[in-house]
């Protein structure tokens, strides 16, 4: 068992590095579920009651639709969930295999069917959730992948010429980067390297010179690496 998980981003910055200081720790780490809850005549269900239950640890968060029909989920560690949704009049909802990565917001909107909460409405095989609340560009690389996946010197900062527009920039050696932190800085939609960021578990990584990562995880160590190009929410 892995005793400490990171999670690792990169992403451009528009303005300069000294911006980035004023970073939010939580928006790294955690991820967001909301959505609304409505009746068969797209009217809101208030106070039903919503859980998210996490499938590898078995945790649930509950929370409450309100006179909107609003919930949300604020702050959810990266992984897999299960949405449950009840309230008397209707059929129990069940949706499965939600996934949640960290710095996203997954919509999940429900239509309750009118019956007894004993009967249960489970919905497993879905299309992929379209981020509707921001236009970033991303792409987040999961543990498994991380650990299948080819890397010179088990450096995860290699994955990062996986992402769309993303080049290993000149001047560092092929195999084995030069600088103490162990990072293979990289040219991201033509950006210099020194306009990079680099978070870790919320936290700053950026040696503010060149840009490099200050500290560069081992791959079993990470629970996923979140690659963002263009259009990074506003607290970026």
């Amino acid at each position: 068992m892995i005793a400490s998980v990171y999670r690792f981003i990169v992403l451009t910055a528009v303005l300069s590095l000294v911006s980035i200081g004023a970073l939010h720790a939580q928006t790294a780490v955690t991820g967001a579920i909301a959505g609304y809850v409505t009746d068969p005549t797209n009217a809101a269900v208030t106070t039903a009651a919503v859980v998210a239950t996490n499938a590898a640890t078995g945790v649930s968060d509950q929370t409450a639709t309100n006179q909107a029909g609003l919930y949300r989920f604020p702050s959810v560690l990266p992984g897999i969930y299960s949405i449950t949704v009840k309230k008397d009049g209707f059929e129990q909802f069940t949706r499965q295999n939600v996934r949640v990565d960290a710095g996203t917001t997954i919509p999940i909107d429900v239509t309750l069917t009118v019956g007894s909460i004993a009967s249960t409405v489970t919905v497993s095989g879905q299309a992929p959730i379209l981020q509707t609340d921001t236009v970033e560009v991303s792409q987040t690389i999961l543990a498994n992948q991380i650990n299948s996946l080819p890397t010179f010197g088990n450096n995860i900062t290699r994955l990062s010429l996986l992402a769309p527009g993303v080049s290993m920039a000149s001047g560092q050696l092929d195999l084995h980067p030069e600088n103490s932190g162990e990072d293979f800085n990289v040219n991201i939609n033509g950006g210099q390297t020194n306009n990079n960021a680099h978070i870790l578990d919320g936290v700053d990584n950026t040696e503010v010179i060149q840009g490099y990562s200050l500290l560069v995880p081992t791959n079993a160590s990470v629970q996923e690496v979140k690659l963002t190009t263009s259009n990074y929410d506003a607290e970026y």
